[in-house]
């Protein structure tokens, strides 16, 4: 997972600066061209009107070195803008001397000092990254949308009209069968088969009354 990085983008560069070099803020810098160099970043090659390279391995990020290979304690940072020179950067100082202590390496500390904010340069722009951690959204999940029932509504509908209306049949025919009954004359016992709506049929036992 790379350091800093936001739902896909370096949105944390100063984590994945400090990351990168092994080092912390208020640490003691005296080794600092070694700990630069030996991350590998790209010297700071940009002209004036120069896009920045976002696939230049460390997200369009630079390293500023001098006309000798010296490493210089700087970075520089991508933008989408240019500066009062026209330079696409925004230079990052990371170190800073310690107060108080006379001007050789031993009184120097890391630090994040933004020069981009008193040179008057455009905001820094991240690039895409991979491995990122994305940030939970907030904003609860909608809920999902409940499925059509009027198709099943209705066949419940009908089927209970369908019910309604056999019921209907059968109390007419029960109702008939009485009536046949009542006309009958029988000299005997004796039984009958009666079909109820088609399919289903009953027994009736007839027993001649005096």
């Amino acid at each position: 997972m790379t350091a800093g990085c936001v739902n896909g983008m370096l949105e944390n560069v100063e984590e994945y600066i400090w990351t990168l070099f092994g080092v912390r803020p208020g640490q003691d810098a005296r080794n600092f061209a070694a700990v630069f160099n030996r991350a590998g970043m790209p010297t700071s090659q940009q002209e004036p009107g120069d896009r920045p390279n976002y696939a230049n391995g460390f997200h369009g990020i630079t390293l500023m070195k001098g006309a000798i290979g010296d490493v210089r304690g700087v970075i520089h940072l991508p933008t989408n803008g240019p500066d009062g020179n026209g330079y696409y950067t925004r230079q990052i100082l990371l170190l800073r001397r310690v107060s108080g202590a006379d001007p050789d390496p031993e009184g120097l500390v890391y630090a994040w000092v933004d020069r981009g904010a008193m040179d008057g340069a455009a905001p820094y722009a991240p690039g895409p990254c991979d491995g990122s951690q994305p940030v939970p959204d907030p904003t609860p999940p909608p809920m999902p949308i409940p499925p059509d029932l009027s198709p099943v509504l209705h066949a419940i509908a009908d089927l209970r009209q369908e019910q309604t209306t056999g019921i209907t049949m059968l109390g007419q025919q029960i109702e008939a069968v009485g009536k046949s009954v009542e006309g009958l004359k029988f000299a005997g016992v004796g039984s009958m088969r009666i079909p109820i709506l088609g399919t289903v049929h009953f027994a009736i036992t007839l027993t001649r009354l005096p």
